[in-house]
């Protein structure tokens, strides 16, 4: 691991730590994450802006439901399962900002 960034891994540890929080809150964050990547593939627009933070808020409190690890980035730290569905729901918050919208027709 480079030397450079060590201070960012401490302080990521140190966020997360201190927000592994209850298994309800996991699971809060969870469905929240789940509902709101639904609506954003849908072309809730508003949906995909909620979605955002909210996937970003997961990594520092999914240490309890995290699964295997699937790549080792040192002895310890790797990206589990749970680490994935951080991409998952941004990448479906930016399909619901790419796609075009749709008018409705004039009548």
């Amino acid at each position: 691991m480079p030397a450079v960034l060590h201070p960012f891994i401490a302080a990521f540890t140190a966020v997360r730590s201190g927000l592994s929080g209850s298994l309800l809150v996991v699971l809060s964050t969870l469905v929240a994450m789940v509902v709101l990547g639904l609506l954003s593939l849908a072309g809730n627009r508003l949906a995909a802006v909620a979605l955002v933070p909210v996937a970003l808020f997961w990594p520092l409190i999914d240490q309890q439901v995290e699964g295997p690890t699937l790549l080792v980035l040192s002895y310890s730290h790797g990206v589990t399962v749970a680490d994935l569905l951080c991409p998952i729901a941004l990448f479906a918050a930016l399909i619901a900002f790419l796609r075009p919208r749709r008018h409705a027709p004039h009548g």
